[in-house]
């Protein structure tokens, strides 16, 4: 699976996250105990090394996932991202995710509270 890269992206990077064996995961999930009601729904996540960010793969990886929601029939695509990752926040919004809404101190990492912040994407 060759990933299509964006017109702004240069030539002399390789486009396919494969060509950096072990230095990206991405993947798209749904609950499996989902109710029928929302089986038109799917909820993203998408994960890359820490040494690998900066470099494009998360969009490439997003993209795709848009793509595939896509191509099975999928209506909307959520992302639920704790608030202090700016980072993914930006690549969702860049991609058209919209901000509908923030579950506060969700959450609980090193002894801090965390919001979540749900992004949505409608196909």
């Amino acid at each position: 699976m060759a990933l299509t890269p964006p017109s702004s992206r240069s030539a002399s990077r390789p486009t396919d996250p494969r060509a950096w064996p072990g230095a990206c995961s991405g993947s798209g999930r749904s609950p499996p105990t989902a109710p029928s009601a929302y089986a038109t729904t799917v909820e993203n996540s998408v994960y890359v090394d820490r040494d690998q960010r900066g470099r494009g793969v998360g969009r490439l990886l997003l993209e795709d996932l848009v793509r595939r929601a896509t191509e099975h029939g999928f209506h909307a695509i959520i992302a639920r991202i704790v608030g202090e990752n700016e980072a993914s926040i930006a690549l969702h919004r860049s991609c058209g995710f919209e901000l509908v809404g923030v579950e506060r101190e969700v959450g609980r990492k090193h002894r801090k509270w965390l919001d979540v912040v749900e992004l949505q994407l409608l196909l």
